[in-house]
């Protein structure tokens, strides 16, 4: 018998992956990063998850509904929610997805209303519009959603991994490939070192440029983005969870695992915290949670707007909470990944 089932859903921990955008280049040793901004298609990928999210966990007719929370109909309420998004140099791309997915999340209502004194009725601009308050992390000052660029630990580790015999042999077996890509790259660098900015160009040029998608050898694409793949699930994670390589998911978890305990009281009336982030701490949490280890899950570059929800769940006739992760890596899938572990208080 599913899960979902025997228990109930008492809150969430939703950590999302901003949508499709510009360029965005990462330099290879420390991650440092340039602008990039959100397009309309990210937009609509955030938009999409939101309200992706809104029929699961507010729709009380759902098996997954959050307990406690104010259902669809209802206007957001700041006191049970928490929503942060990453300001991590990249010109606010992460912080404009949030905005989006809010709105999917929670849509304009006629709700959104006043009554004056003079009898009339006056709605918010724009239908109703819902301004949900967003909290703009500045990893300078608050490492919790990226603190991998500014371990200097992490970058030498960056280093030496760019220097082993598994990475010169991975060099050595990728060099024909990278060689024949150097006319799609517009004089970028082409090496094995700065694969993410090699993947990243071209797979925003596939997505948004017709004629380079159409002159691109066909099997070109799917080649680079599984060297990316291999380049950043090495970058991002490690063989101990305490390991310096999982520094993207360490510096998350005291957040989440002080939300889940929050969201398993019932004095407390937290119930949801969303967290807008990169890429990064997918590959570090995935890692040292075994979701990849599981097989179910492969490790990698997680989708644009891709989401990872952690359910408290709670059997209906009380007990002690579980934790379950629901993975969604792309938008409009139908079935997104369920991987199923326990965190009782006493392993935290």
């Amino acid at each position: 018998m599913s899960s979902q089932n025997v228990t109930q859903v008492l809150g969430i921990v939703v950590l999302a992956r901003g949508g499709d955008r510009q360029t965005l280049y990462l330099a290879p040793d420390d991650y440092a990063s340039s602008l990039s901004s959100i397009t309309p298609l990210g937009e609509q990928q955030e938009f999409q998850l939101g309200g992706s999210l809104r029929s699961i966990y507010l729709n009380v007719t759902s098996p997954s509904f959050v307990q406690g929370i104010f259902g669809a109909t209802a206007l957001f309420n700041q006191s049970s929610v928490i929503v942060q998004s990453d300001d991590a140099g990249e010109d606010g791309t992460l912080f404009d997805g949030a905005q989006a997915l809010m709105q999917g999340l929670w849509p304009p209502s006629q709700q959104e209303a006043i009554f004056l004194a003079n009898g009339t009725t006056i709605t918010s601009p724009l239908g109703g519009y819902q301004y949900i308050p967003i909290d703009s992390v500045d990893p300078d000052e608050d490492i919790s959603l990226e603190g991998a660029p500014s371990c200097t630990a992490w970058s030498m580790r960056n280093e030496a991994f760019y220097n082993s015999a598994g990475f010169l042999e991975k060099a050595n077996q990728s060099a024909s490939l990278l060689s024949a890509l150097q006319p799609y790259l517009d004089g970028r660098p082409v090496n094995l070192e700065n694969m993410w900015n090699v993947y990243d160009y071209m797979n925003v040029q596939f997505i948004h440029n017709a004629t380079y998608a159409g002159q691109l050898p066909p099997a070109y694409m799917e080649q680079v983005r599984d060297l990316a793949n291999w380049h950043e699930y090495n970058v991002f994670t490690d063989t101990a969870a305490s390991g310096i390589g999982n520094i993207a998911g360490r510096v998350m978890l005291p957040s989440i695992l002080n939300t889940l305990q929050r969201i398993s009281n019932p004095l407390d009336g937290l119930k949801m915290q969303f967290s807008a982030i990169s890429y990064q701490p997918f590959l570090s949490l995935m890692n040292m949670t075994g979701m990849f280890e599981s097989g179910q899950v492969p490790p990698a570059i997680v989708e644009y707007a891709a989401a990872l929800v952690l359910e408290v769940r709670q059997p209906f006739g009380g007990g002690e909470p579980v934790v379950r992760a629901n993975f969604k890596n792309v938008v409009d899938r139908t079935s997104p990944y369920q991987i199923l572990w326990r965190l009782s208080k006493k392993s935290e």
